[in-house]
């Protein structure tokens, strides 16, 4: 993984997912998530961690936490579930159709499992296929990203492959919006060629619609509840930032440094994560700020608040939002121990942390039933 190899903080943001899971007992007087095929008895409240590992050490983890409680489940969700690892470099995790998917980069493939985390279905990609990089869902289908400059569109159940588009450089990530599919492209790959570009698909015939130019080095995209298309990149300083785009005008509007964002409604929380790795130990700057989409206005004062001071110079590697609580979630890393969430209520008031469970806490996920 480009970023993860440069040692950058390469953190994703997350949207909640209002999903269940299959496979489930009638358990609406209970306050657990029942499954027949389930190992562990689960929190119908319950919030997914997937820790990303380190780069070929197939240590990639799936965490399960209580978000009414915010407590730690377990750890090492998937082994115990089924009986084995998840394999190497958690990429991506969502949530769809009563499932989490799970995208494994150094291990090519991408797993469907219950609620539970209870592996259903799966695919492994080919060399020529690419190994595959980040994944959305929609109307019955999964639509990933892969490093041989490639999108596919899969069956959601089985992974039956339905179509492929070949892009112009290699893809990161993919978000989904008003029936378009948003892929941003930062090319590099063996020659580090670096591009700027976005690809806009039409989701109902899978063509593409237009390649635009969004900013250099372009890695992470997603949008708003009205609309608004956000993309984050690195410049040739390798300073990140986070851009607007407008796809009327096609143009592409700054809004502020910033490595990590997660969405509520219209508002984006923005994490800037600044860690000089000339430093031993390195020294990270966080700074926590707010944009709004529908008032195209930033607010600098921290939308967090009350929490530990060693936080400030953590290095921050996730964030999310869930859409259930409100809560805000926060995972921090070392790149070398177990990383940390914190967690925060719907007014950013500092409630507690827990353990990660593994390496570089990338991703979360909420369910609740």
């Amino acid at each position: 993984m480009k970023k993860f190899l440069m040692m950058a903080v390469g953190a994703l943001f997350v949207f909640g997912a209002l999903t269940s899971c299959e496979g489930e007992n009638d358990a609406s007087d209970s306050a657990y998530y029942q499954t027949s095929d389930s190992e562990i008895l689960l929190p119908k409240t319950r919030g997914f961690v997937l820790c990303e590992g380190s780069w070929n050490g197939n240590n990639a983890h799936l965490t399960v936490f209580d978000y009414k409680t915010d407590t730690l489940v377990k750890e090492k969700l998937y082994n115990l579930q089924n009986k084995e690892r998840p394999g190497d470099t958690g990429q991506d995790l969502f949530a769809y159709d009563r499932n989490l998917f799970m995208v494994l980069w150094g291990s090519s493939a991408i797993y469907r499992m219950n609620g539970a985390g209870v592996r259903k279905a799966y695919k492994l990609f080919t060399e020529d296929e690419g190994q595959p990089r980040y994944a959305v869902a929609d109307n019955g289908y999964v639509y990933v990203t892969t490093y041989a400059s490639k999108i596919y569109k899969l069956k959601a159940n089985n992974f039956d492959k339905e179509g492929m588009i070949t892009l112009s450089s290699r893809p990161e990530q993919v978000a989904l919006s008003n029936g378009k599919l948003y892929v941003v492209q930062p090319g590099a790959g063996d020659n580090y060629v670096y591009d700027n570009k976005m690809t806009i698909i039409d989701v109902d015939d899978f063509t593409v619609d237009e390649t635009v130019e969004v900013c250099y080095d372009p890695i992470k995209v997603f949008s708003t509840k009205n609309g608004a298309i956000f993309v984050i990149g690195y410049d040739v300083n390798y300073n990140a930032k986070i851009y607007r785009y407008y796809r009327d005008t096609k143009q592409v509007e700054e809004i502020g440094y910033g490595q990590n964002a997660a969405v509520n409604g219209n508002t984006v929380y923005i994490v800037s994560s600044e860690t000089d790795y000339t430093t031993t130990p390195y020294k990270t700057i966080n700074t926590f700020y707010t944009y709004d989409a529908g008032m195209k206005t930033t607010n600098i004062i921290p939308f967090i608040s009350g929490y530990p001071s060693k936080l400030d110079s953590e290095i921050v590697y996730s964030i999310g939002y869930n859409n259930y609580t409100g809560g805000i979630y926060i995972g921090t890393t070392d790149y070398t121990t177990k990383g940390t969430v914190y967690c925060f209520d719907s007014d950013g008031k500092y409630k507690t942390s827990f353990s990660a469970g593994g390496l570089n806490p990338s991703k979360f996920v909420f369910m609740n039933e």
